[in-house]
């Protein structure tokens, strides 16, 4: 055998032995149901509390998660979302990557529709974008007529002329 497929053979028992069938860091999100997330994130109880503590406050605010390349910034944002999920089920949630040129608002806008299959409002919204639909859309129209029979009648007469005096 050659090395490289001796580093395949241990890349393949490295997985095997996390009980993982393929390696789940990828540059999209991974299902925030499946057991996956729990075996690959660990750790960052600390980190974890802070937003917890900012998402049961009065003041709603924003959170900027930073870091270098690598830290596991996707990981716990993931974390978070699948706790959201699982403890406040009637919470809206959603991971966003924003693509290069697309603001924010729109890749929110598109988030959002696609967590929202049965609507049919956000459906719109993705179809109207180009954007393929978790369901088939119909386009409904209405015509309303009416008949109206109308007749008139226009008389003209002359008037008597008043004379000067």
């Amino acid at each position: 055998m050659t090395s490289a497929d001796d580093l395949f053979k241990q890349s393949f028992d490295n997985i095997q032995r996390l009980g993982l069938k393929e390696i789940p860091f990828t540059e999209s999100p991974i299902d925030l149901n499946s057991d996956t997330l729990d075996r690959v994130f660990t750790g960052r109880q600390k980190e974890l509390g802070r937003v917890f503590n900012l998402f049961q406050s009065r003041e709603r605010r924003r959170i900027l998660v930073s870091g270098r390349l690598g830290i596991g910034k996707s990981a716990f944002l993931l974390e978070v979302l699948s706790v959201m999920r699982r403890n406040r089920p009637q919470m809206l949630t959603t991971y966003i990557s924003l693509p290069a040129g697309l603001d924010i608002a729109t890749t929110a806008l598109i988030a959002l529709a696609r967590a929202m299959p049965n609507d049919d409002w956000a459906q719109r919204q993705l179809h109207q974008m180009g954007i393929p639909t978790a369901k088939v859309l119909k386009e409904r129209g209405a015509e309303v007529g009416a008949n109206a029979i109308l007749t008139g009648k226009l008389t003209e007469k002359d008037l008597p002329i008043t004379k000067f005096q």
